[in-house]
């Protein structure tokens, strides 16, 4: 039980968490959320590759922790639940967001109907600091390397769709701008960045904040 008392808990967590989620994705029942991701052209590789998976609206991901010893406290702290067995993603496409390193530290929800808010982000904790993690970076590290670039967008989504056409050296700032932290990682790869955001207000603001982290860096940004 003192196993659960340190930060690895808190991996386990939301390993078992996305495995979890995988196995729902594929029950016959959730045929919806194949047909979704139809709708927005995701194939079901891409699902699979991108670790894109569902919340259901369902107990059972809490059972399944709590029989593992870990304690309810450690549970709500994790971000993953909103009270006791309220899954905080419920009904939700999910994407798992890793860090460096490739350990999950957190999720992002999409709405799969209509409705707000659109995307439901993991909250800080102690694995999780949004401004330190670029999306999908632990595994486009050595395109982006080889490339020598690498494509910023602002969500998963953009994320996924670009690496299903072809462009295996972007990632995503997940719903933030690009920050000094970020651009340390970045920099330990390539010293060339396309910033490629929305052209809505956020991401507009998020365009000029990302500029404003870029100024004094060995960087080339276009």
């Amino acid at each position: 039980k003192e196993r659960w008392s340190n930060q690895t808990s808190m991996y386990d967590i939301y390993k078992h968490a996305a495995n979890w989620y995988h196995e729902q994705l594929l029950k016959s029942g959730n045929i919806e959320i194949l047909e979704y991701a139809k709708k927005r052209w995701l194939t079901l590789d891409t699902l699979k590759n991108f670790s894109i998976w569902y919340a259901p609206n369902s107990w059972e991901l809490w059972n399944s922790l709590t029989s593992m010893w870990i304690s309810e406290e450690i549970l709500l702290e994790s971000g993953i639940f909103v009270w006791k067995r309220k899954d905080k993603f419920n009904g939700r496409l999910i994407f798992p967001i890793a860090n460096f390193t490739g350990n999950i530290v957190g999720f992002t929800g999409r709405i799969l109907d209509i409705g707000e808010p659109k995307y439901l982000n993991s909250p800080a904790s102690k694995i999780f600091n949004k401004s330190e993690i670029l999306y999908w970076l632990h595994l486009a590290k050595s395109s982006i390397s080889k490339l020598g670039c690498v494509i910023v967008v602002e969500w998963q989504m953009d994320t996924v769709k670009l690496h299903q056409a072809g462009f295996t050296n972007a990632v995503g700032i997940s719903w933030t701008a690009l920050t000094k932290e970020h651009i340390r990682f970045i920099s330990r790869l390539t010293h060339k960045i396309y910033l490629c955001l929305d052209s809505d207000k956020a991401g507009i603001n998020a365009t000029f904040s990302s500029l404003d982290s870029l100024l004094g860096e060995e960087i080339d940004t276009r």
